[in-house]
This record gives structure tokens, sequence and C-alpha cells, in this order.
């Protein structure tokens, strides 16, 4: 992942009546967005509920960011006299969708 941007209507948060805490809620579902995740069932208790606004990040979101980011990093390093050079490297593999 290179860059990304999560943009929040507040317009639209306020004409809904959205609270500060679903503001958070929905934020987060924006950011596990952001960051691979797709919507679970309607009907879970999950940030990631396609109609969010009540679920902050649950344990079912935690297991699915660790499922799309298990491969661990590879490093490697290169030292050449005052700099050291230290690369990362990690095979980001989609999950498919359901």
């Amino acid at each position: 992942m290179i860059s990304n941007q999560v943009l929040l209507n507040r317009a639209a948060l306020t004409a809904y009546g959205y609270s500060k805490s679903e503001r958070v809620n929905v934020a987060e579902h924006e950011l596990g967005h952001a960051l691979g995740l797709a919507h679970n069932e309607p009907d879970s208790i999950s940030v990631m509920n396609p109609a969010n606004r009540s679920y902050s990040i649950q344990d079912c979101d935690v297991r699915g960011m660790n499922a799309i980011y298990s491969t661990p990093a590879l490093f490697s390093v290169r030292d050449s006299g005052d700099i050291i050079t230290v690369t990362t490297n990690m095979k980001i593999v989609p999950k498919s969708n359901r």
C-alpha cells in the first residue's frame, strides 16, 4: 500500500444526528476499508457492518486484519559506511471476496 485517504462528510453526519462516538465508529469503518477490509454480513456485530454506526472495532475485525497482514516482513540491511539503509518488503495477498 502506497497511500490512502479517508474523508467523512460532516454535513451528512450532522444531518443524520451522529453522536461523537458514532462518528468515531464510522471513521474506524472507513479506515478498515482503507486497510483492505470488506463489509461483513449486514447483521454482524462488527465495525465492518455495512450500515455501521454503532460498533467499534471487534475481535472479528482484528482477526480480519491479521488474516490480511499475516505475511511477515522481510528486512534487508545495507551498511555503506556512515549510512545504513533498511528496506522492508512485504508480500500482500488479498483475500477473495465471499
